[in-house]
C-alpha cells in the first residue's frame, strides 16, 4: 500500500519469507507410521499427516505475522486513523492488516481442505 510507504511494500515479502520458513520446518516434520503388519500407510493416513502439518504451519504463520504487523506498523497512520481523533502515539493499523492476512490464510486453508483428494 502506498499509504505505508516502504513498510507497506516490504510487508508481503516478509510474510512470504515467514511462510516459506514455517512451511519448510513443517514439511520436514511430516511423519507417517507403517501399519502393524508392515504394509505401507494408506492414502488416508498420508492425507491426515499432511492436513495436520498444514494446520500447524498456518498457526505458526499466524503467530509470526501477528508480531510482524503489530510491531512493524507501530505508530503508522492510515486513512482510517486520519479520519478519527486517535492520538499519534496510539496509532497502529497493524491489527487491521493482521485481520486481513489471517482471513486470507484461513480461506486458503479451507479451500485446500475442501478440494483435497479423499
Amino acid at each position: 500500500s502506498t499509504e505505508f510507504g516502504e513498510k507497506g511494500v516490504a510487508l508481503p515479502f516478509y510474510i512470504m519469507m515467514i511462510g516459506l520458513f514455517v512451511s519448510i520446518l513443517c514439511t520436514v516434520q511430516i511423519r507417517v507410521k507403517q501399519n502393524e503388519d508392515g504394509t505401507p500407510a494408506s492414502l488416508d493416513d498420508l492425507l491426515a499427516a499432511m492436513r495436520f502439518n498444514i494446520i500447524v504451519a498456518a498457526c505458526g504463520i499466524t503467530v509470526c505475522v501477528l508480531f510482524l504487523c503489530v510491531f512493524f506498523f507501530e505508530q503508522e497512520a492510515d486513512i482510517i486513523d486520519d479520519m478519527s481523533n486517535v492520538p499519534k502515539d496510539q496509532l497502529n493499523p497493524g491489527p487491521r492488516l493482521f485481520g486481513c492476512i489471517v482471513l486470507g490464510l484461513a480461506v486458503g486453508v479451507l479451500i485446500g481442505m475442501i478440494t483435497e483428494y479423499s
